[in-house]
């Protein structure tokens, strides 16, 4: 996972399937940002290709933290699986979704 900073956001870019497994990798990552205070994070879903309900609540429960310290999480580029996954499970009233990455980093 690629993890470039843009104008004080974290965009981290996701591939493949994000599993149950994966969601440990990523408690420890987004726990780690959270540290530094006000976390700022882009999560761009280009290639990702399935998701976990796991990988789903840990991406809500976390913006929810996040927006807690005075930050957010969003969604840039979600591949048609992701998106089609995000509709099924009524994730795109739960966090916002982008067409790219700069829109994204706007957001801020």
């Amino acid at each position: 996972m690629e993890r470039p900073v843009s104008q004080g956001v974290e965009i981290l870019n996701f591939g493949g399937t994000i599993g149950d497994v994966d969601t440990i990798r990523l408690r420890d990552i987004f726990g780690q940002l959270s540290i530094r205070g006000r976390p700022r994070i882009v999560c761009n879903f280009y290639e990702v290709e399935d998701l976990s309900l796991a990988a789903l609540g840990l991406f809500i429960r976390t913006r929810r933290e996040c927006a807690l310290s005075g930050g957010d999480l969003v969604v840039s580029q979600p591949s048609p699986e992701a998106e089609e996954i995000f509709r099924s499970y009524d994730v795109l009233t739960k966090i916002p979704v982008y067409e790219n990455d700069s829109q994204a980093v706007a957001h801020f």
